[in-house]
């Protein structure tokens, strides 16, 4: 059923895409422009777009429809004009001379010749029905200084657009939506509204994005200015144009510069010296600097508006098992908001507002570049890179400092953090896997092995060349490392990282930079490491036999800090039979804190026997971060559990549903949804996408090929997944969890092809294109495929096992009742029914929650033993297959048995605005084994009587 729909969708895209030729096809229509010389109203309009440009004693654009809709603030004096700060506003809005207008309809061209009292302009419209352009040529009378600049400024409708994403770096700044509108100190309209917030990029480019309306409007600008390193930027701000306060256009300012723009605060490069500076003010003064121009001198800008189509922003292909929707606007909304400029990299805590480049973050930072397929988002992450390299390895030690390069007074948080130079380290490998620029790679070389020898050098213990923490006994708050809790002797997290670290350089130090002695040492260095990590906390190391985890540090409560975990699963630090008792103990203490993610920790990492806080420290000791749940997906192929990802991913991108992660910048264990943390925003939050598309679809780039090692569930299978590899794009198709189809058009490595969970030293046969081929599963039980050349081939291991849930059962529910419930979606709860099972144990093998039409999320479903603990999840898809005849849809699990006379819970997660589900009056008919007491809802909440459900939901037994 899924694959033939998958080729109906493919066959389909591919006939809107076929050229319109031959008889029957339609002539292009023809741009038009109309002068009203009575009302001095020129009317440009193509078939997408109607632009009108009034110069009745002005020189401005007060309408610009795209498709249907006005994109531009129409209250008087609005929409697009231009003005020059030099003491008092001199625009174009208004009280000048009536410029003299000319229109060529042969062309299609409109000139304007206009004067204001401080410079003469010349604006060119060029009309086609694609698309209109504006050129401004603005020439000075005279020498000034100018404090502030608009060619244009433009005035968008406050609501027109959402999301405003830049070419130039893959980056997004979102700018409305209901989620938005209450981030502090940010462009929202509402409740977070702040008129003295503007923002900047280097960049006159950019296109304007509406996904609640799907409009979508490029702009793509030019300069005479262009060729400096910034001689062009946009400030952005929301201002009060109209009597009424609550409608807030946003405000955009075209800068340009004869010489280059000067940040008025911050370092020179535009990072922050504190919060709001650089390139961003909360004081409402503008981005730069006053500029000198000289009489006589010209600027030109040229902008042009093309309408443009809303879905090439936001498509990932077409992906079953997931909330392909959640998860594009949590790849593009949000993610992208940490990219700082073309420049200037990208960070996580308060991008932009907080302007820094962290060393220790730049792991991460490659992570999500890497699903952004942007190869300008991979140019202006190795710009950031530079920068590390240029302003923050200290001179005469090697040490990588922290966080703003280009002052001194940027060394301001994190220096002496055992996790700096690995995090840099392993930002460089990441980014020469995306790109593989060896010239590059090799300017970058003598920065990254400066840090490692120094780590080396002075933050290991000499015998176990374990990572030591600081001596900072005076320091209550244990800033050793990112995390900044680990206390103790050694640091199980930055241990595991600089191990990663040295390893993946001694790859590239041998096989790419002819370093042989160096990759030896790093070599040797790790091995030791890895002995000594392993051995048990009480010989000496950092394993923990009882929880079966690492140490955070060697003071630290015994606890499976997250961060540590996961940091330990991304590597081969230890074997896959122990990656997979981290795993299911982390999931054993998940489920036992009736929890829907994965957090820090649940008890104290300072005080033995002790909970932990719900936001301990800023969620460092309880809480919730992104980052550590998106890297702790890298064990469940150890466990050799495909239901975990979809079921956690679900999980996610329903928190994300449910405040956009906005305005904190982490967030309480015992409510997900109330921010605890101290930053505004943080987009690497965003990190459980990038655990899918890495141990998931198994997108895993190295620094001389792509490995693809798919672990998906059965749900999943039938996707078709776009990935960008070394600028060049590919599609895998998933036909079934043992058969992958490759497309790629260009191929920049080869592509290995993997099939992962077989035993060691079996022999298998992969087909590829039906060729058969002989494949012994390595030490790892891997079995892998090679693709060298360009094209399509198919990849399939016809020998493979693969671990899958239970399919099979009888259903509980036999007949469902409305009973006149009503169907809701006004909240974001867990819903179902409680219910107690018989006489007789039953295995419970799926499941279900009822369709309803228009459904279209994915949801978890989840058991839950009288105690409240978890002991089954499953992810159901409302997009996938068809319903049973009661109306189910299903999802497997790990078969689990219900113990006789014993009460349970079955709940489905329901977010606000969701898929709509029935209220608790619905009734529902069940076979003998158990019988349903009440609906339910939240923690074990029963309301209604016999046979009452929220939902429905329902399992299926044996």
């Amino acid at each position: 059923m899924k694959n033939g729909l998958v080729k109906l969708l493919l066959a389909a895209l591919a006939i809107t895409l076929l050229p319109m030729t031959g008889p029957g096809k339609k002539a292009a229509a023809a741009a038009t422009i109309t002068q009203d010389t009575t009302n001095k109203k020129v009317t440009m309009s193509g078939s997408r777009y109607s632009l009108v440009f009034d110069y009745n004693a002005q020189a401005r654009v007060s309408s610009l429809v795209v498709d249907g809709k006005q994109t531009l603030d129409t209250s008087t004096g609005s929409g697009i004009f231009t003005g020059i700060y030099n003491g008092s506003w001199v625009t174009t809005q208004g009280g000048i001379a009536t410029p003299s207008v000319n229109v060529n309809m042969t062309t299609k061209v409109v000139t304007a010749s206009i004067s204001t009292s401080a410079a003469n302009e010349t604006w060119t419209f060029t009309v086609t029905d694609a698309n209109v352009s504006l050129k401004i040529d603005r020439t000075f009378k005279a020498n000034m200084t100018v404090w502030e600049q608009g060619m244009p400024i433009i005035n968008w409708e406050d609501h027109a657009f959402e999301q405003m994403r830049w070419p130039g770096d893959g980056g997004n700044f979102p700018i409305g939506g209901t989620l938005l509108n209450k981030q502090r100190k940010w462009l929202g309209t509402d409740a977070g509204f702040d008129s003295n917030i503007r923002v900047s990029k280097e960049q006159i480019s950019y296109t304007m994005l509406n996904p609640s309306t799907s409009l979508a409007l490029s702009v793509t600008g030019t300069s005479n200015r262009s060729g400096l390193d910034r001689g062009a930027a946009t400030e952005v701000r929301r201002v009060v144009t109209q009597a009424s306060p609550t409608v807030r256009a946003l405000r955009m300012f075209t800068v340009v510069s004869a010489t280059d723009l000067q940040y008025a605060t911050g370092t020179p490069l535009g990072y922050s010296t504190d919060d709001c500076t650089g390139r961003m003010r909360c004081d409402g003064a503008s981005i730069f600097s006053p500029i000198a121009v000289t009489n006589g001198q010209t600027d030109s800008v040229t902008l042009t508006f093309v309408p443009d189509t809303l879905s090439i922003y936001y498509d990932l292909g077409i992906l079953y098992g997931v909330d392909q929707q959640a998860l594009s606007y949590a790849i593009n909304n949000y993610a992208r908001w940490m990219m700082q400029d073309k420049k200037r990299g990208a960070s996580a805590e308060a991008s932009v507002m907080k302007s820094e480049v962290p060393p220790l973050e730049m792991q991460w930072i490659g992570q999500l570049i890497e699903i952004f397929g942007s190869p300008e988002a991979v140019t202006a992450y190795k710009y950031g890179l530079e920068n590390i390299r240029d302003y923050l390895i200290e001179s005469g030690t090697g040490q990588v400092l922290c966080c703003r390069p280009g002052s001194a007074t940027s060394y301001n948080w994190g220096t002496g953090y055992r996790d700096q130079a690995s995090g840099y380290a392993l930002g460089v490998a990441k980014a020469y896997a995306l790109d593989g620029q060896a010239s590059w790679l090799q300017t970058m070389k003598a920065s990254v092995e400066s840090g490692l020898d120094y780590a080396i050098g002075y933050q290991i213990d000499p015998v176990t060349n374990l990572v030591t923490n600081m001596n900072n006994t005076s320091d209550t708050i244990y800033s050793n490392d990112y995390w900044e809790s680990s206390t103790g002797t050694y640091n199980g997290y930055a241990s595991a990282l600089l191990y990663d670290a040295l390893l993946q350089w001694a790859n590239l130090e041998r096989n790419v930079l002819g370093n042989t002695p160096k990759a030896a040492t790093y070599e040797s260095v790790a091995a030791t490491l890895k002995t000594n990590f392993n051995k048990d906390f009480t010989a000496g190391g950092l394993w923990s036999p009882i929880t079966q985890s690492f140490l955070y540090g060697s003071g630290n409560q015994d606890v499976r800090h997250l961060p540590t975990q996961a940091a330990v699963l991304k590597s081969d630090i230890v074997t896959n039979e122990r990656k997979a008792q981290i795993v299911a103990g982390v999931e054993s203490e998940v489920y036992a804190n009736k929890a829907n993610h994965h957090f820090m920790n649940y008890r104290d990492l300072y005080i033995a026997g002790t909970t932990a806080p719900s936001c301990g420290k800023g969620a460092e000791n309880g809480g919730w971060y992104g980052v550590p749940e998106g890297d702790f997906f890298a064990g469940y192929p150890a466990l050799n559990d495909r239901t975990k990802i979809p079921v956690y991913e679900g999980n996610f991108l329903n928190r994300y549903y449910g405040d956009g992660l906005y305005d904190s910048s982490a967030w309480h264990r015992d409510n997900p949804y109330q921010g605890c943390g101290f930053e505004y925003w943080f987009p690497t939050h965003v990190m459980p996408v990038w655990g899918l598309y890495a141990y998931g679809y198994g997108f895993q780039p190295q620094y001389d090929e792509l490995i693809l090692a798919p672990f998906i569930s059965s749900e999943m299978s039938g996707s078709v997944v776009k990935y960008t590899w070394r600028s060049q794009p590919l599609t895998v198709t998933y036909n079934s969890q043992t058969s992958f189809t490759v497309n790629a058009p260009s191929l920049p490595t080869d592509i290995r092809i993997r099939f992962l969970n077989q035993t060691p030293g079996s022999s298998h046969t992969v087909l590829a294109n039906d060729s058969p081929v002989t494949v012994t599963a390595d030490a790892n039980g891997n079995v892998d495929a090679i693709m060298s050349v360009s094209g399509t081939r198919t990849y399939e291991c016809t020998t493979c096992t693969i671990n899958n849930p239970g399919t099979g059962g009888t259903s509980f529910v036999t007949a469902v009742q409305p009973n006149e419930a009503s169907l809701r979606t006004d909240v974001t709860e867990q819903v179902g029914f409680k219910f107690t099972i018989g006489s007789t144990p039953i295995t419970v093998t799926q499941l279900g929650r009822m369709y309803h039409a228009g459904n279209n999320k994915v949801h978890t479903v989840k058991l839950v033993d009288p105690s409240g603990k978890v002991i089954a999840t499953a992810s159901v898809d409302m997009n996938q297959g068809a319903p049973d005849s009661l109306g189910f849809k299903y999802g497997g699990i790990t078969p689990v048995t219900l113990n006789p006379n014993t009460s349970y819970y079955i709940y489905s997660l329901e977010i606000q605005y969701g898929d709509n589900w029935y209220n608790n009056t619905a009734f529902v008919s069940t076979t003998s084994a158990a019988s349903v007491d009440n609906a339910s809802y939240g923690d074990r909440i029963v309301n209604g009587s016999a046979g009452n459900t929220y939902g429905a939901v329902n399992f299926k037994y044996q």
